[in-house]
């Protein structure tokens, strides 16, 4: 099979999406021809929970929460996707809905899939259906070890392990401290964390009183990365807990 360089450029880019990575290029230019390019707004949402799910996406730019609603009708975030990751391979499989929102937190681009076309390339091509496979029960595993995090820990950890996230994606080192450049209102955080604003208010109040982190400018800093790391590594801080001087 003779490749041109840009479909070998094409083909490339998709190889580096896991999910295709042992694909050969005969089925990548197979995907490439079904596939369509879509920009998403801030704030978009591509699923919402019971939704049926009729194309598969995968995202170039941008991130996306995914959101589940709790019996007392608040949203928390289950996990975020970004670059290279995709949504909706074992719903379209499975023929179950969606059982998340999935929300852009930032303006992205995607690629998407017709669960028509999808099926018919996979019952079309075993190989590719079984390698296809193998990605989705990794990805549900991944996905089952976040959701038992987010269901067990404490919101002190949860909110912990969600500033060091935030610092290491997208912080700027200034000194020993990392200052998160976008910024989060309390609301926000209190959503991807499936936690109330006043729980997420008092635990940033208790960052600050053990050193943890700081404000400048509504700015959120990261002032003791390896504390934090402490805390969550010891199961967290409850508000009661005496503050250390």
């Amino acid at each position: 099979m003779v490749v041109r360089q840009e479909q070998a450029d094409r083909i490339e880019g998709l190889r580096q999406i896991p999910v295709f990575r042992s694909l050969n290029d005969q089925y990548l230019l197979l995907l490439l021809s079904l596939l369509a390019r879509r920009e998403v707004r801030k704030g978009e949402t591509l699923y919402r929970e019971g939704q049926p799910c009729d194309k598969f996406v995968i995202v170039l730019e941008g991130r996306f929460s995914l959101l589940k609603t709790s019996t007392e009708g608040r949203e928390k975030v289950v996990t975020e996707i970004g670059p290279r990751q995709h949504f909706g391979l074992a719903e379209i499989l499975t023929g179950r809905r969606s059982n998340v929102t999935i929300e852009a937190t930032a303006p992205g681009v995607v690629l998407t899939l017709s669960k028509e076309d999808f099926v018919r390339a996979l019952l079309d091509n075993p190989r590719m259906c079984f390698q296809l496979m193998r990605t989705m029960a990794a990805t549900i595993l991944r996905l089952s070890n976040q959701i038992q995090e987010v269901s067990f820990e404490r919101v002190s950890v949860r909110l912990a392990r969600l500033l060091v996230t935030l610092a290491d994606r997208e912080g700027t080192r200034v000194g020993n401290r990392v200052q998160i450049r976008q910024r989060y209102s309390h609301q926000e955080l209190a959503r991807r964390l499936g936690a109330s604003r006043e729980t997420v208010t008092r635990m940033l109040k208790r960052f600050k009183d053990l050193g943890l982190v700081k404000t400048d400018r509504r700015l959120l800093v990261l002032a003791d990365r390896d504390g934090m790391l402490e805390l969550i590594e010891r199961g967290g801080v409850e508000l009661k807990e005496v503050v250390r001087q």
